[in-house]
């Protein structure tokens, strides 16, 4: 019989995609503290262009009108938390998107725990995990990275923008401010 073990606190992030040409770094940054006025904003990653394929050009612009950036919360969470923010987010996207045909951001919460990455979604894979239901939709947790000697390992369905080397070690120097913040507790 295994003994099962209190999870420990992990630090949340959302990862933002956004059309430059609607919105700015600054209003989408601006619109999350309004979103969830309780999380400290930590860490907040330089924007890059998002080059990766079209899959969001028929709902958000052309790839070169999209910028992405990761922001990291000081403030630490429990697991169960991102379906709340997986939720919000989406109500947001909504908000934001008023009466326009497509999205002009879209946030994709996650969170880095010592031996893991994990992203939220709302869409069933075989490597997904049901994490829980707000009314009638799913929410599902996503193993982005694995932490195996000393680093973090992508996996075989990683996302592209997420197998980049700076981007990895974005997420490795997160994991260790979270170390930090552990050991304080």
């Amino acid at each position: 019989m295994s003994t099962p073990l209190a999870p420990t606190l992990v630090r949340p992030f959302v990862a933002v995609l956004f059309n430059k040409l609607v919105i700015s770094k600054e209003e989408v940054l601006e619109d999350l503290d309004e979103l969830w006025p309780i999380f400290s904003r930590g860490h907040v990653s330089d924007e890059g262009h998002y080059s990766l394929g079209d899959y969001y050009s028929k709902e958000m612009g052309a790839s070169e009108e999209l910028l992405r950036f990761w922001v990291f919360f000081d403030d630490l969470i429990d697991r169960d938390e991102l379906v709340r923010l997986k939720v919000e987010s989406n109500v947001r996207e909504e908000v934001l998107k008023g009466q326009r045909k497509g999205r002009i951001v879209n946030f994709d919460p996650g969170y880095v725990a010592l031996e893991q990455m994990v992203l939220a979604t709302g869409k069933p894979y075989g490597h997904r995990l049901f994490l829980g239901r707000h009314q009638k939709v799913g929410i599902y947790a996503e193993l982005t990275y694995l932490f195996e000697n000393k680093k973090f390992k992508t996996l075989p369905w990683s996302y592209p923008d997420y197998c980049e080397d700076h981007v990895i070690s974005l997420f490795e120097g997160q994991r260790k401010e979270l170390h930090k913040a552990l050991k304080r507790l």
